[in-house]
């Protein structure tokens, strides 16, 4: 029996998203465009929403563009809401995320992280919004976030393995830092330090692209009735699966995400690491240069 392709076996931290990267690698760009686009829904905070950027400069307009230039014929709407917290997130994400979305990017975090909520908070909301999204057979690749040196060692360490733990759990794809590559570098970060500028989403969509593909391919692949085949899933894998390029674990570096205004607010920057990059939204920019969402 099949897998449900949005259940993905992981032994170590970093398995589901080197499973999610190669198991379904069959399927190329061709295949995608036979099919009708696929839905894909980015659902997060001011990192999503795209504070201070034009028409077409936000992460979701960015990476379906990036997608169609592989050929793939898709469809990536914008569910970001500036300020939002997991807590806000999940009191939304059944309304905000249509339920027939083949796919979604979660993208949350940054702002429970710069107001120090407690992350088994944070832990227990992302663990919901997995569970709706999953329940309705979406596919879903989470998007790691990182706290800001500011809040101490210990809430870093708590705060940082959320993400690992809950998409292995849950058995999602992972990109494990949102903001990678892009976090504390002035030349792609906004004046407020904390959001990337148009640039600073083409670095984020260029180095999540591969994982965006998997999850593409993932949605494009036939699922069974039967998702709780989790032996199969594991088959279904190759034991030498690599993640797309990019995903390594990354250090525990910090993050910062705060609450923003009604519409529009900022995204924390985070110190960049060896892994994907991840941010959120308004709030006070930390020293190595944290993205909070807002």
């Amino acid at each position: 029996m099949r897998m449900k392709a949005n259940r993905l076996p992981g032994n170590a931290p970093w398995a589901a998203a080197a499973l999610f990267g190669t198991a379904l690698g069959l399927m190329g760009p061709g295949s995608a465009a036979l099919a009708d686009p696929v839905h894909i829904v980015a659902f997060g905070d001011s990192l999503t929403a795209g504070y201070g950027l034009g028409p077409g400069q936000s992460f979701p307009e960015q990476l379906e563009a990036a997608l169609k230039a592989k050929g793939y014929d898709v469809k990536v709407d914008n569910a970001g809401v500036s300020g939002d917290t997991t807590t806000a997130a999940l009191a939304r994400v059944d309304w905000s995320v249509p339920k027939d979305a083949q796919a979604v990017i979660v993208e949350l975090g940054g702002n429970d992280a710069l107001r120090g909520i407690d992350p088994e908070v944070t832990r227990k909301n992302l663990t919901a919004i997995l569970d709706k999204l999953t329940e309705r057979d979406q596919d879903v690749l989470l998007a790691g976030m990182k706290a800001p040196p500011n809040m101490g060692p210990d809430f870093a360490r708590a705060f940082n393995r959320i993400f690992i733990q809950v998409a292995a759990e849950e058995r999602v794809g992972l990109y494990p830092f949102f903001l990678e590559g892009v976090a504390a570098d002035d030349l792609v970060t906004q004046s407020d330090g904390i959001h990337p500028t148009a640039e600073g989403i083409a670095k984020i969509v260029k180095r999540i692209t591969p994982y965006a593909e998997a999850l593409v391919k993932a949605a494009l692949a036939p699922k069974d009735e039967d998702d709780d085949d989790d032996d199969s899933a594991a088959d279904s894998a190759p034991p030498d699966a690599a993640a797309p390029a990019g995903n390594a674990p990354a250090p525990a570096a910090p993050s910062a995400n705060a609450p923003a205004p009604a519409a529009a607010a900022p995204a924390t920057p985070v110190p960049a690491t060896p892994a994907p990059a991840g941010a959120t939204t308004q709030g006070p920019a930390n020293t190595q240069g944290t993205a909070a969402p807002q």
